[in-house]
């Protein structure tokens, strides 16, 4: 379906993607509740307060650059990013995110791609966590609206028009549907499949199970590995690349992901390792608010983590576009 896109923004590099505010999250039919609630009040009586995503230092180099009219190029790069998000499409296209490894970072990308897509499309992302029963994507994305899959079910039935009514109404936010503990994944991916056709992109939390686990890496028009920025991580990444498919390596988009302040590695050859590899890479830098492990807070990002996030989104879309499977 072709897409109807809000205007490019302008402005500072730390453009945030979103807005910041956190509106209650909402289900479809209002009639029926979630399953639980997205924060449960045990865990609102244990957090601390999430720290933003830059140090007060590195705030106060950013707002010195961009006072003495640095980062003009990064403005532009992230122009040129959000024009790639806004492509046209035709159908529903699949982006399939997974981890190398346990605790990569998946959920996590998964969650900054399905607020981005819907920051920047008009026609709606659809987040779809394959975990069954118990997965964190629902946690981290607690503006979403939350469907069901009686919920889903009830709404393919439904004329097309009806139902892009009721889910238009809540664009600004990612629908997300998971996965009940007693869905088998055939059963989960034949309801998912059936909701696609009312959303331009489909953003799939595959966690580690999508590489180790048959039927996943079919279902993605494009796969964004995430990928701890550490030499282990490298380690497990390569070998990965050097046993897939070229067809497979074609349609990846590999990110690194730092995951502490102090991580060793170099990211320049690193990516560098992975061009060789066939796969041009991209980087998430350590974010203090996105290590906190608590549901998203845009306000909060590193300044650089939104035009991260735009690049790594557009990079999948591009490759998404191009595979016409």
């Amino acid at each position: 379906m072709p897409s109807s896109a809000p205007p490019v923004p302008s402005g500072p590099p730390g453009v945030r993607l979103w807005t910041s505010s956190r509106p209650a999250p909402t289900t479809y039919p209002a009639s029926t509740p979630p399953e639980e609630p997205a924060v449960p009040e045990a865990l609102t009586r244990l957090a601390g307060r999430v720290r933003r995503g830059d140090t007060p230092q590195r705030r106060l180099r950013g707002t010195l650059a961009r006072a003495m009219g640095g980062g003009a190029g990064e403005v532009h790069a992230l122009t040129d990013d959000v024009h790639r998000i806004q492509q046209p499409i035709t159908t529903c296209r699949r982006i399939l995110v997974a981890g190398v490894r346990g605790g990569a970072g998946a959920t996590t990308l998964a969650a900054l791609l399905s607020c981005a897509y819907v920051r920047y499309r008009a026609d709606g992302a659809l987040a779809l966590e394959t975990t069954r029963g118990h997965g964190s994507l629902a946690y981290r994305l607690g503006a979403a609206m939350r469907l069901t899959a009686e919920d889903a079910s009830a709404l393919v039935r439904r004329p097309p028009g009806e139902a892009v009514a009721a889910l238009s109404q809540h664009q600004r936010r990612p629908t997300l549907l998971s996965r009940p503990g007693t869905m088998d994944l055939d059963a989960y991916r034949e309801v998912s499949t059936r909701l696609m056709r009312f959303f331009g992109l489909a953003v799939i939390d595959g966690g580690h199970d999508a590489v180790i686990q048959p039927g996943y890496l079919a279902d993605g028009h494009s796969l964004v590995l995430a990928i701890p920025a550490t030499l282990d991580g490298m380690r497990t990444a390569l070998a990965w690349f050097a046993e897939v498919a070229p067809d497979l390596r074609a349609r990846t988009v590999p990110v690194l992901l730092d995951q502490s302040p102090d991580a060793a590695l170099n990211h320049a050859k690193a990516a560098e390792s992975l061009r060789g590899a066939g796969v041009p890479a991209c980087v998430l830098g350590y974010d203090r608010s996105l290590a906190a492990g608590a549901p998203l807070e845009p306000g909060r990002f590193a300044r650089q983590t939104a035009p991260a996030v735009a690049r790594i989104g557009a990079a999948a879309l591009t490759l998404a576009n191009q595979n016409r499977g």
